[in-house]
């Protein structure tokens, strides 16, 4: 077993949640700054794979370039990353492996096992909702089977990709900003995952997802959780 592990010590400034907190606190200072008389400008709500289409000019002046540059340059090491891990081939442990058949029937099963406990949940906080979110969970949780064999694809096709050793526990406060660069840390996988499936190869797009949920998630945090934005900014803000 391992007993004790040493790392060096990297000097930074902070990491990429508590940078993106700040900027957030700033966009939402210059929102509210002009939000007499003046149009907010229009969000791009584009699938995934449509993001690289340039931003609006006055939605990257709110943003700000520095940080835009940030979130930039985190892709690329984010794809560095990858492509690191995919190019040990000289350890078994990490060589890149196809999705076979099993590997895919394993994989609907432990997400099917995913959503319906997901969806029970869903059903047991309902009762304790507000009425006008309890018909909104209602209509969510009547399309449980809608999802389910929606995942039951993976059982009839294929994928022509390899999976490879990821993260497995990416987001954002894994990020550390050194003030020129990123450095990534904690590779330990997540936490609450036992040692043996923290070693299973997958698509690197679960640690890609895993990030866009950390930004997500810290996008909505600084609206519902920081004591600086009254309730009615925090609506107009949404």
């Amino acid at each position: 077993y391992t007993v004790l592990m040493a790392q060096g010590y990297v000097p930074n400034a902070m990491n990429m949640w508590s940078s993106t907190l700040d900027e957030l606190s700033r966009y939402h200072e210059r929102i509210l700054a002009g939000q007499e008389g003046a149009d907010t400008p229009p969000m791009q709500h584009q699938p995934l794979f449509g993001i690289g289409h340039p931003i609006h000019t006055d939605l990257r002046e709110l943003v700000g370039e520095f940080y835009l540059s940030q979130a930039a340059l985190l892709g690329e090491r984010t794809a560095q990353l990858h492509q690191s891990l995919g190019e040990a081939t000289d350890m078994p442990a990490f060589q890149p492996e196809p999705f076979s058949a099993l590997y895919l029937r394993s994989l609907f099963q432990s997400m099917r096992a995913l959503t319906r406990r997901t969806f029970q949940h869903l059903r047991t906080a309902g009762d304790h909702l507000a009425p006008d979110l309890q018909s909104r969970v209602h209509d969510l949780v009547a399309q449980e089977p809608v999802l389910i064999d929606y995942l039951r694809s993976l059982l009839s096709g294929r994928i022509d990709a390899m999976k490879i050793r990821i993260h497995g526990d990416y987001h954002l406060a894994q990020v550390l900003y050194t003030g020129k660069d990123f450095l990534i840390i904690d590779f330990e996988g997540e936490p609450s995952r036992a040692l043996s499936e923290r070693k299973i190869k997958h698509s690197p797009f679960k640690d890609v997802a895993g990030m866009i949920r950390s930004f997500h998630y810290v996008a909505h945090l600084s609206l519902t959780a920081s004591p600086a934005i009254r309730p009615e900014d925090a609506q107009y803000l949404k």
